[in-house]
């Protein structure tokens, strides 16, 4: 199996991005293996999306100081569906504190030895995912931190879920300016974003037109484009994950549910396509 891994990302909080990726991921279940990845230590919605609890889990954390692997941490959803859970614990990754804790147990001598050792465990863990999974979905803090960086350094598409309004715009900046580096960088050179996506998105207003036309020039520059399909303002989003379910099998027949499918499929097709 060679699954595909995909971050969604963007610089700012309160776009739902955790929602989408939920929401997504649960759809794509129903005939796929997937594996949901939470970097968001801090709040870590996915983990309470899926209905986890935080008790005794094993995290990311676990995984890149060697204490705990891909089968030992994965969490049973339902069938075809993983999680790897985040809690407080892994906002130390990238901190002092935690270099010197790995540092009793592998030999890092320097910054630079220690942010390569996490990059390169990252990746490989990835990549380890991907052998078991047609899809790993990596939803990481929205503030950029060591486990945004992370992600970028080890997924291979990005979703870049925005709001139809002006703080979205420059939030979208913020996240263009993280990919450069890490391409430039060589990192993680051929990540590439798959697309913006509008998210509880109205055409029905003029700054949400305006918006459109900022972001998709913007999203020209980057080398993408806008998501054909949006995904609409609706109070049944915010319900489903409250009861631990995937819109799709809350309210299937809901128009944000066709949102989400209709999304699922695009994202397949722009995979396909090279996008």
């Amino acid at each position: 199996m060679s699954g595909k891994s995909i971050a969604f990302v963007i610089e700012k909080g309160g776009t739902g991005k955790s929602t989408i990726a939920f929401n997504i991921g649960w759809y794509l279940s129903k005939k796929h293996k997937v594996l949901f990845l939470d970097l968001d230590g801090q709040m870590a919605n996915l983990t309470y999306f899926c209905g986890v609890s935080k008790e005794g889990i094993l995290t990311i954390g676990n995984i890149l100081d060697g204490d705990a692997d891909l089968e030992s941490a994965a969490v049973n959803v339902k069938p075809n569906l993983h999680i790897i859970p985040a809690d407080n614990s892994i906002t130390g990754i990238g901190t002092p504190a935690h270099f010197d804790k790995l540092s009793e147990s592998v030999e890092l001598k320097t910054s630079q030895d220690y942010q390569l050792f996490l990059i390169e465990r990252m990746q490989e863990f990835i990549r380890s995912a991907c052998e078991h999974y047609d899809y790993v979905l990596l939803d990481p803090n929205p503030s950029p931190n060591y486990l945004h960086t992370l992600a970028l350094c080890s997924c291979e598409y990005v979703i870049i879920p925005v709001l139809p309004d002006a703080a979205s715009v420059v939030s979208d900046e913020g996240t263009a300016e993280s990919l450069d580096i890490v391409r430039e960088t060589g990192i993680n050179e051929d990540v590439r974003v798959l697309g913006i996506l509008f998210n509880r998105y109205t055409d029905r207003t003029n700054l949400s037109k305006q918006v459109r036309k900022i972001t998709e020039d913007f999203a020209r520059e980057m080398g993408t484009t806008i998501f054909k399909n949006t995904i609409r303002n609706s109070v049944v989003l915010s319900e489903c994950v409250g009861m631990h379910t995937g819109i799709t099998d809350y309210r299937p027949s809901s128009p944000a549910a066709e949102d989400v499918r209709k999304v699922a499929a695009e994202i397949k097709r722009r995979m396909r396509n090279g996008h």
